[in-house]
């Protein structure tokens, strides 16, 4: 509930994942994101990870190249640290996307991008 008494919805629930025993609604980061200049789009998937369970990683498109560095500087000034993307990828050029991003799809490509590093 707001201060003013009202029901907000923050994400979809089967979107909800947990990173070090931190619940992370992926809408949340999204939005930080969206808020930044130069931001058109964003979606944030998890990716396993050995210590935490899962890590968030956001795929962003973006009016010009974004260094990784300063995202993080502007997201900790409104996120919790927890809720900060381990990695700022590009966002897919697969014109058979659709007009809605799947979130399994950027998760495999999430995943298969950290692998290859």
């Amino acid at each position: 509930l707001t201060p003013e008494g009202w029901l907000q919805v923050v994400g979809r629930r089967d979107n909800r994942f947990i990173s070090g025993g931190e619940n992370i609604q992926p809408e949340a980061i999204e939005e930080a994101l969206q808020r930044l200049p130069d931001i058109l789009q964003a979606v944030v998937v998890p990716v396993p990870d050995p210590e935490f369970g899962q890590r968030p990683v956001a795929f962003i498109e973006a009016l010009m190249p974004l260094a990784p560095a300063d995202l993080q500087a502007s997201l900790k000034a409104e996120l919790p640290a927890f809720m900060l993307p381990m990695a700022y990828l590009d966002w897919p050029q697969d014109p058979h996307t659709g007009l809605k991003p799947s979130r399994q799809n950027l998760q495999i490509l999430a995943q298969q991008h950290l692998n290859s590093i």
